[in-house]
């Protein structure tokens, strides 16, 4: 199992970088989504510690580059905590429903030749 964490997060960066290029290999990112869900009813966070690309990210290269301060005490608030994740879903919902009004206004803005892909 050692194994696969140090080296799974090849798929985020991987995703990543093909994801401009090609981005229906967002429909892949699902994988990494749902599977916790489902290891989850019956391991537990087995999927966190093991096969999670963005926790071997997080465990292998951040790691290496971080600074090991502690975490602020204001992000540990339950206040803080609770406003970004709501705000986070606010901005979430807010350019879904943009994306669905306008679905091809951002990628011809950004990246004109791929207008075709959809």
């Amino acid at each position: 199992m050692k194994f696969i964490h140090d080296w799974i997060w090849i798929v985020i960066v991987a995703f990543c970088v093909l994801g401009i290029f090609f981005p229906i290999i967002g429909i892949f990112a699902l994988i990494c989504m749902l599977a916790p869900v489902v290891f989850a009813i019956f391991k537990g966070r087995f999927w966190c510690g093991n096969f999670c690309p963005r926790g071997s990210l997080n465990d292998v290269l951040l790691k290496k580059i971080s600074l090991t301060k502690n975490t602020p005490f204001v992000l540990k608030n339950v206040l803080v905590r609770n406003t970004f994740m709501i705000l986070l879903l606010a901005v979430f919902a807010i350019q879904l429903c943009d994306w669905q009004t306008k679905r091809d206004s951002f990628w011809q803005t950004i990246f004109p030749t791929f207008q075709e892909q959809y």
